[in-house]
């Protein structure tokens, strides 16, 4: 186990990538704070940080959910409070927590449109480094992971704002390596390709029927990665699982893609 009683907050972690991302920390060893908005079930996807939670118990972990919008600054205030109340110390916090918009060209945004992806997907990821930070400066050791992705290098018509959110987090990643390394804190990004889950399910909404839809969809991803297989939250857990551990140490200020090699497919 390469995180064995290592205390990690994953953001987002209901469902899809965070949870995915979860479950492999846990299986490392690590014990979870399940941070997300989502308390109760969907109509669209399954998944809340109670059930996750209870996934990570039976793995022999210890998990505390913490219901937490990270655009709320009390949210984020409290998610830290409890988490040291409960073990004491942060060692890893995983940025996840993201959203995006049906897909649709940018003029036609409305301003509160895309400022609700701001403030999730970047304003969030600040709020969470600005309160675990301290907490890992006294302890001179932290790993934090962001999440970026493969839009925030390449772009996709009909998704400016998250694409805009995930190049900034990109450069955050670099900034923020610089200004914590004297700590002994790690700051790294993870850039997903083309990953299946609910919310980029929920995205590609149409009226067609359902079993047609979802051979297209298996379609699409597949095809985006050189070795026509999709990008699974399990790969992604992989990669954050390696850069929060020690193996890792000297890796810093890097987004590592994690994409089957999406941006060669046009080559």
């Amino acid at each position: 186990m390469r995180l064995k009683d290592k205390i990690a907050i994953v953001t987002g972690a209901s469902r899809g990538i965070g949870r995915g991302i979860a479950l492999v920390l846990a299986k490392e060893g690590a014990h979870i704070v399940v941070a997300s908005r989502s308390t109760q079930k969907l109509d669209w996807a399954p998944g809340t940080i109670y059930s996750v939670a209870e996934e990570i118990r039976a793995l022999g972990r210890k998990a505390l959910p913490v219901p937490t919008d990270v655009t709320k600054e009390e949210d984020v205030q409290r998610m830290v409070e409890k988490t040291v109340a409960e073990f004491g110390q942060i060692d890893i916090l995983v940025n996840n927590a993201g959203i995006v918009l049906n897909l649709k060209p940018m003029y036609e945004y409305s301003r509160e449109e895309w400022e609700s992806i701001l403030a999730v997907d970047l304003t969030g990821t600040f709020l969470c480094c600005k309160y675990v930070i301290p907490e890992m400066i006294g302890r001179l050791y932290g790993k934090i992971i962001n999440m970026g992705s493969i839009q925030g290098r390449q772009g996709l018509r009909g998704q400016s704002a998250y694409g805009t959110c995930k190049a900034a987090i990109h450069n955050l990643t670099l900034a923020l390596a610089k200004d914590v390394s004297t700590y002994n804190i790690n700051v790294n990004c993870v850039g997903p390709g083309a990953v299946k889950t609910y919310l980029m399910e929920s995205v590609f909404k149409t009226a067609m029927d359902a079993e047609l839809k979802e051979t297209m969809m298996n379609s699409w991803f597949e095809n985006c990665s050189l070795f026509g297989r999709e990008v699974t939250d399990e790969d992604i857990g992989h990669m954050v699982a390696f850069l929060a551990s020690d193996e890792a140490r000297n890796i810093n200020g890097q987004t590592i893609f994690v994409d089957g090699g999406q941006p060669l497919k046009g080559e």
